[in-house]
């Protein structure tokens, strides 16, 4: 049985993504979402513990969350991805982002 830390919630969200000793930023999708941190769909794997730094919209929150995180696992399954656990994200994002997820999983489970 898989442990996690956090909730979390299953959403299609664009994000922007880039390493944090600088490459080109890319445009990649979110798939999976929670307070600690986000899948990412990519075929293009970073090295396990690669620190980037990321940014995307909550939809319906008018709000843009910039965070840094590193590259925590790597997954061959469809979707191809990796997970990414934030370890710098704002008060202010935190907050944003628990009652996004909060919401979110009460619509989830209403339906």
């Amino acid at each position: 049985m898989e442990y996690r830390k956090h909730d979390r919630v299953h959403l299609i969200i664009p994000s922007q993504i880039q390493m944090v000793e600088g490459c080109a930023k890319e445009d990649l999708i979110i798939q999976d979402l929670s307070i600690g941190g986000v899948f990412i769909a990519s075929q293009k794997l970073y090295a396990l513990d690669t620190l980037i730094e990321i940014r995307f919209p909550l939809p319906s929150e008018n709000w843009t969350i910039s965070a840094t995180g590193f590259v925590c696992r790597h997954s061959c399954q469809t979707p191809s991805g990796m997970g990414i656990q934030f370890v710098i994200l704002s008060e202010g994002d935190q907050k944003i982002l628990k009652k996004f997820i909060r919401e979110r999983a009460e619509e989830h489970w209403i339906h």
